[in-house]
């Protein structure tokens, strides 16, 4: 997440911002009934609860070409700091419930509704969303009752098909490869700028592994 507006700020969307506010995601299952938690009730597909994460004096974390690579990981390191702690923050609030459907409906409402064509927007506030290790959730290969295998999976790719102007950042692992990527409206915005600002969140985290 702090890679991320710290990309921002070098491509220029964020350049004249005081605070800066992004979207993420969190589990909004825990506030649901114990025995939907669980997994012993039927299945709520929709869990996620939208996190603002808020970042102010964004002037602090502006980077830039001439940057240091020292500057770059104290501004990267401050910048995940305040990510955490709206994190922090989110998740302990109890009035965080799960709400992608009503956000949902509401977006295809408005889309619905509007008869004028926009201009592509700047990149204001992307969503980030973290997968973690994919392998909790999908297992690398399938078994039989007798322990033979059937089925390998090779690789997994997870994106959002954005109607609207909304860009996604994604990160997840798999077999042990960090994935990095991003999902945008080809409407909204031209693909060139959607992947040198791919690039430019990339080449901020692997600072840190200098």
């Amino acid at each position: 997440m702090g890679a991320l507006v710290l990309a921002l700020t070098k491509c220029g969307g964020a350049q004249d911002a005081t605070t800066f506010n992004c979207i993420s995601v969190i589990d909004g299952r825990r506030y649901l009934k114990e025995g939907h938690r669980q997994g012993e009730k039927p299945y709520i597909a929709s869990c996620q609860t939208p996190a603002i994460i808020a970042f102010e004096n964004v002037a602090e974390l502006a980077i830039s070409d001439v940057s240091s690579k020292s500057e770059i990981r104290e501004k990267l390191e401050k910048a995940t700091g305040l990510a955490r702690n709206s994190f922090v923050g989110n998740l302990a609030t109890p009035c965080k419930l799960a709400m992608s459907v009503p956000v949902m409906e509401l977006g295809a409402v408005l889309a619905a509704i509007s008869q004028k064509s926009a201009a592509p927007p700047p990149i204001e506030s992307p969503v980030f969303a973290s997968d973690g290790i994919t392998e909790r959730y999908i297992p690398r290969q399938f078994c039989s009752n007798s322990s033979e295998k059937v089925l390998q999976v090779n690789d997994v790719y997870f994106f959002s098909n954005q109607s609207l102007s909304t860009v996604s950042v994604r990160l997840s692992s798999w077999r042990d490869c960090v994935r990095l990527s991003i999902d945008y409206n080809e409407a909204r915005h031209d693909k060139g700028d959607m992947v040198a600002y791919l690039n430019e969140i990339a080449k901020t985290m692997l600072v840190l592994t200098d």
